[in-house]
């Protein structure tokens, strides 16, 4: 009785925890992979690194975007592409802005 009561319980929550996992990382979108970027790395060459391991682990949903990125001692341009539908990782390039380029 109480193994019957345990799957009946159990087992709709392990979905609905499934289906919110999953959800959560389709609606996600680029500003999430930014947040988490810059919650784990402390300067800015640190945070582009970041975001290609986390695309490499968990894909990027976005057809692409433009940032810049900077910290105390330098600043990026990055430009991120995914690699298309059902695949991980993205294509990407970051330059350094040179020292007196940015006022």
């Amino acid at each position: 009785m109480l193994a019957m009561l345990l799957v009946l319980v159990l087992v709709p929550v392990l979905v609905l925890i499934l289906v919110l996992v999953l959800v959560l990382m389709l609606n996600a979108g680029p500003c999430s992979m930014m947040w988490l970027g810059l919650q784990r790395s402390k300067t800015a060459r640190a945070l582009i690194l970041k975001m290609d391991e986390l695309t490499r682990l968990y894909g990027y949903a976005s057809t692409g975007e433009s940032f810049s990125v900077a910290d105390p001692t330098e600043v990026w341009h990055v430009d991120f592409v995914g690699t298309g539908p059902g695949t991980f990782g993205a294509v990407w390039v970051a330059k350094r802005l040179p020292k007196g380029y940015v006022g």
